[in-house]
């Protein structure tokens, strides 16, 4: 029932006929609940489960999952550093604790947390695109910044996510090339543009310290569009 995605029925056979003190238990009907109501509302049955069964790391990790929807992010990053810490090989675990640091404002130790997920497993696409994306964003804090977001920028040349170290491809599609659209020899403002490069980047980098709000979204990408000019 589960993997046909019925989840009302696969509730009811559960609530009905499974041993309800099991973690496993708990955790399928966590999964159920939260298919059907939503992540926020899943959480008592994973910490149920892990009550139960504290080894039983998927609920923990969905359990972290389920604090997030809820905007509890104290009790999301205490549950991800312990699960960090339990699976210290696993790069899932970094990862997702680099992201609810990120969630957190906790930037420098989420660029951590996704550098090391690199190490683990250099190709591992959230980690690539987020830790070029946080690392951005201390670029202004930290002296060594630019060198790591140079180091995560060719690792996902390496991995095939984008094709140069200054590129981040819209919708990150594997493999998808930028082409320039202009013949910089035929077109005079074009060439204006270009040659007044780093005044144009300078007044970009100032306007990043605008109010909220000043910019409006452009697709979720107005960020990485921000942190790759500064770079």
């Amino acid at each position: 029932l589960l993997k046909q995605k019925r989840w009302e029925e696969a509730q009811a056979l559960l609530t009905l006929s499974a041993d309800e003190t099991a973690a496993e238990t708990q955790f399928f009907l966590g999964i159920c609940v939260g298919q059907i109501h939503g992540e926020a509302h899943s959480l008592e049955y994973y910490q149920r489960a892990l009550q139960r069964s504290p080894q039983l790391h998927i609920a923990r990790n969905n359990m972290i999952r389920s604090l997030l929807a809820r905007g509890e992010l104290e009790q999301a990053l205490a549950a991800a550093e312990v699960a960090a810490r339990l699976q210290p090989d696993e790069p899932e675990m970094h990862y997702q604790l680099g992201v609810v640091q990120m969630r957190a404002q906790k930037l420098k130790l989420a660029a951590a947390s996704f550098e090391y997920t690199l190490r683990l497993n250099c190709a591992h696409i959230g980690a690539l695109v987020n830790g070029v994306h946080v690392l951005g964003l201390l670029l202004e804090l930290r002296k060594d910044a630019k060198a790591r977001l140079q180091r995560v920028a060719a690792l996902g040349v390496r991995a095939g996510l984008w094709q140069d170290p200054m590129q981040r491809p819209p919708h990150f599609v594997r493999g998808l090339c930028s082409r320039p659209w202009h013949d910089a020899s035929s077109f005079r403002m074009v060439s204006l543009l270009e040659s007044h490069f780093a005044e144009i980047r300078q007044e970009l980098v100032r306007m990043r310290n605008l109010p909220e709000g000043w910019f409006g979204r452009v697709g979720g990408r107005a960020a990485h569009d921000h942190t790759l000019v500064t770079a």
